[in-house]
């Protein structure tokens, strides 16, 4: 009977070993998994930053040459006009 106690004492170790062992390999994978979800959730955000940073500076280049096409036509405009009354002037 002690022998069957000292087996049976034995084998509830083990199997609380091995329960303790199983649950803390399901916490680690649990943890990886929601670090890699983090992580995964991350990646997105530096990508949709760098996708919004890359449109805001493709419209600030944008408005950039806008802004200079328009100032040169009223540049071009102010020199027509100034050519067209430099002459007008000169053949009056």
């Amino acid at each position: 009977m002690a022998f069957y106690q000292g087996l049976s004492e034995k084998s509830k170790i083990k199997t609380s070993e091995a329960r303790s062992m199983a649950y803390n390999k399901t916490s680690e994978a649990r943890s990886m998994a929601f670090y890699k979800s983090l992580s995964e959730k991350s990646k997105i955000k530096t990508s949709e930053a760098r996708s919004m940073a890359f449109y805001k500076g493709l419209s600030e280049k944008s408005k950039i040459k806008t802004s200079e096409a328009r100032s040169m036509a009223f540049y071009k405009g102010l020199s027509e006009k100034s050519k067209v009354h430099g002459d007008d002037f000169k053949n009056r």
